[in-house]
């Protein structure tokens, strides 16, 4: 696992090129608990740019979901 000094971290999941990632939220930004669902403005604004910086070939892969994968909606 890496994880980079602004908290923000990664690691591989199989050989299948995907990576599982995330960082913690500010306290002003933590999400409600009763809503489980992923934050993609999160995700694009706040992570992307750190993931992207700190390995550049990751703006070559998109980020999906097991959902998306395996076509369901």
């Amino acid at each position: 696992m890496t994880i980079d000094h602004t908290g923000a971290y990664f690691r591989r999941d199989g050989l299948g090129g995907r990576f599982i990632c995330g960082i913690s939220p500010d306290s002003s930004e933590e999400p409600e608990t009763t809503n489980l669902e992923v934050n993609y403005d999160f995700f694009h604004e706040k992570l992307w740019p750190v993931l992207a910086h700190r390995v550049p070939a990751f703006n070559a892969i998109k980020a999906s979901n097991k959902r998306q994968q395996s076509g369901e909606e």
